[in-house]
């Protein structure tokens, strides 16, 4: 996009989201890593008194400018989140179909799903290490367990207790400082 195609009393980010420039909107944004920053650029009014979201043309870009503006900071995914589910079928009733519901969702999300059913204790925590090197960069990753368990461990696909501890360690290691880390409370049903 040349200066001669950038509006008078337009910015850049007005400019992205008329053009529908989903990558472009989130690269820039990410690259402004100070909130007041985003929060200027998400707020700032056009010629004609519109702010970003207001100027967007589609729905994605609404979408996107919408979350970010909720945000206390902004973090962009260039890949999709890499969902590593570890499920234990053997004496769970119904687990074939929990797996199939899961199935069944997760492309509404845009992720890289990767099953791994039935694991043994080393296999569960050599899954993580396998998807860095199955995926390349990975700039999200969402490890989901179904076992049974207590309190702070879960039971392999042979029998062996895990500690929680041990899985959320090896994730420590896999993902790089500087990323956001999203945990989730577990519940054991």
């Amino acid at each position: 996009m040349g200066k001669e195609e950038l509006e008078l009393g337009n910015t850049l980010l007005h400019q992205l989201a008329k053009r529908m420039e989903l990558d472009l909107i989130g690269k820039l944004l990410q690259v402004t890593k100070d909130a007041a920053v985003q929060n200027s650029l998400l707020s700032k009014r056009n010629h004609a008194g519109e702010t970003p979201l207001e100027e967007a043309q589609s729905y994605k870009v609404k979408r996107l400018l919408e979350w970010s503006d909720l945000q206390n900071g902004f973090y962009y995914l260039p890949t999709p989140p890499v969902v590593l589910l570890m499920a234990i079928t053997t004496e769970r009733e119904g687990a074939e179909e929990e797996i199939q519901r899961l199935d069944n969702a997760f492309p509404e999300f845009n992720v890289s799903l990767r099953k791994v059913l039935n694991p043994n204790k080393d296999e569960m925590l050599n899954s993580i290490r396998d998807v860095r090197q199955q995926n390349g960069d990975v700039f999200a990753l969402i490890v989901i367990i179904m076992a049974h368990g207590i309190q702070g461990r879960v039971w392999s696909g042979d029998g062996q207790e895990v500690q929680i501890q041990e899985i959320l360690s090896e994730m420590n290691g896999y993902v790089p400082d500087g990323r956001p880390k999203v945990r989730s409370p577990i519940r054991f049903l």
